[in-house]
């Protein structure tokens, strides 16, 4: 902006930021088009751009420009299957469509009951350093088999810090981490490998390998699993994200969306009885994101999925249970209904609300759950 520029192309600027924090930058780039200066957004949070009321929207599929005009017209014509429409939108349109199918192989225990604890944190305060400042603060919260448990919260919260402690890359200051009922300041990062796999947050951090399909065997073949079943994993794992014809390719000359997925699956074809991902939809469309998700909940081997996202509609839709963690203290941990009912509190966290979010308050007592905009469409009236 120093430079004065008549138009400005922001190439998905709302990529790893808070809700708060990307809703602060879409009013500073409205602000910036009403002074006069020409503004281009390209994003997959569509919902939350469409917010600002934009002044022209172009959608793009198979690189062929499908609409370009008035928001509404976007949203009568854009299949809502692949670009995330206000949900109430979403919800109108599939009225006329078959009602979606969605049964998940994790998180299927009734309400009220809890399975076996897998994760167990208890009193943990960790700073990096006696000289530096204290992270986390007397976080306590278990993990139980069949939980799939959103982990909310701003930027800077000890979100990632929190989950490293899972895997013993971080050990406490105070306090204990118990996973499988083993203290992880005992266990080394590969024995921890065998209950809990991590997919970090940045892909670069993790892909190495010549090719995505030597990426996605590294892991089984250290962990010593016989190479038939190794194969079947890969298999399963390329599936499941959607990247079946990327398997020769070199993981580094991927784009970012596509590293993205290649570091899920490298996670996945390990089956480990925990999976906890770090922002996994970062850089995916909606189809995509959808796509993964839906494929590695119905897929049995998972004890608990465990994920930190700032997408509150992830949450929402895929979650068991939410945490919510803020300035490294945890605000409220329970089932997804009751923390995501306190608004307030959300706001307090710099977790907005959402279109999903409000309709499916709207209509919680007739529902008694949370669910995706397209279920809502064929259960109430």
């Amino acid at each position: 902006l120093a430079m004065r520029p008549r138009i400005l192309l922001l190439d998905e600027p709302l990529a790893s930021l808070d809700p708060a924090s990307a809703h602060e930058a879409l009013q500073l780039f409205r602000q910036l088009a009403d002074s006069g200066i020409a503004v281009m957004l390209v994003e997959h949070r569509v919902d939350d751009v469409l917010a600002i009321n934009p002044d022209t929207v172009v959608y793009m599929d198979d690189g062929e420009i499908k609409y370009n005009g008035a928001p509404d017209g976007m949203m009568a014509s854009a299949d809502y299957h692949k670009i995330k429409l206000p949900a109430d939108v979403i919800m109108e349109r599939a009225k006329a469509d078959p009602a979606p199918v969605f049964e998940s192989a994790v998180g299927t225990l009734e309400r009220g009951t809890a399975g076996e604890t897998l994760l167990s944190f208890q009193d943990v305060e960790f700073r990096y350093d006696r000289d530096l400042p204290t992270v986390l603060h007397g976080v306590s919260f278990d993990v139980n088999k069949g939980d799939i448990v959103a982990i909310l919260g701003p930027n800077g919260a000890g979100k990632t810090t929190m989950v490293k402690h899972a895997l013993g890359l971080l050990k406490p200051t105070e306090g204990k981490v118990l996973l499988d009922g083993k203290e992880t300041k005992d266990l080394s990062v590969a024995q921890a490998a065998h209950t809990i796999g991590y997919v970090f947050q940045d892909p670069g951090q993790m892909l190495f390998a010549p090719s995505v399909e030597e990426e996605l065997a590294f892991g089984p073949k250290n962990l010593r699993i016989e190479p038939e079943q190794i194969d079947e994993y890969v298999d399963w794992a390329l599936k499941t994200v959607n990247i079946a014809e990327l398997r020769k390719d070199p993981p580094l000359a991927l784009s970012h969306g596509q590293q993205k997925r290649v570091s899920i699956a490298a996670i996945l074809s390990m089956r480990s009885r925990i999976l906890v991902m770090d922002e996994p939809t970062s850089g995916q469309d909606y189809w995509n994101y959808r796509a993964f998700m839906d494929g590695i909940l119905q897929m049995p081997g998972f004890d608990s999925v465990i994920f930190i996202t700032h997408d509150l509609d992830l949450a929402l839709t895929y979650a068991t249970h939410v945490l919510l963690l803020s300035g490294g203290t945890v605000a409220a941990f329970g089932p997804t209904h009751e923390v995501l009912q306190d608004k307030e509190r959300l706001v307090q966290c710099r977790v907005l609300p959402t279109t999903l979010l409000n309709l499916n308050l709207k209509h919680l007592p007739q529902t008694g759950r949370f669910m995706r905009a397209e279920q809502l469409a064929h259960l109430v009236n």
